[in-house]
């Protein structure tokens, strides 16, 4: 966990592509996606936008908040295209809270995600009862991911369905 904390500048930006790369990804592989709305998933900007809002934001709350999607996943909640923003949202607001001891509240929150406070407050309850407040990322859970990300963005684009990453939210 420290390791990736202190990772070089341009390795950073990397892994922060190769998560963005999965997120767009996860958001394509929605049942609820249409390829006639829009063409291109909206998720690539909103997490530049929350993530440079944020500044707080790194490649650990990333994937800290993308093994919460995985957990949610797995008891039995399906990722929606209409959803999958503000589940990214509060995934990172949860990894801040549980990684930092001087993270940006709520308010901070509803404002990069451009929702209001009570709709932040609301998704952060439902988000934790959901997960039964585990919020406890252990290191191989991480390293395991991390491997898995890596596995993911280093295939072709047509082979990444195959990948463990992929499969972990078939």
């Amino acid at each position: 966990l420290g390791a990736l904390q202190t990772l070089p500048t341009s390795q950073a930006r990397l892994l922060f592509a190769y998560v963005k790369q999965f997120l767009v990804y996860l958001d394509r592989s929605c049942k609820d996606w249409d390829d006639n709305e829009c063409g291109q998933s909206n998720v690539e900007k909103y997490v530049n936008i929350v993530a440079y809002r944020e500044g707080h934001v790194g490649i650990v709350h990333f994937l800290v908040a993308i093994l919460y999607l995985q957990r949610l996943h797995a008891n039995g909640l399906e990722l929606s295209h209409q959803a999958l923003n503000s589940l990214i949202l509060v995934g990172l607001m949860e990894a801040s809270k549980f990684l930092d001891d001087d993270c940006p509240n709520n308010r901070c929150w509803a404002a990069a995600g451009a929702l209001t406070i009570a709709e932040v407050n609301l998704l952060e309850l439902h988000f934790l009862d959901l997960l039964g407040f585990r919020l406890a990322a252990q290191p191989a859970e991480l390293a395991g991911l991390l491997r898995d990300l890596l596995d993911f963005a280093r295939r072709p684009s047509a082979e990444r369905g195959a990948s463990p990453l992929a499969r972990r939210f078939q």
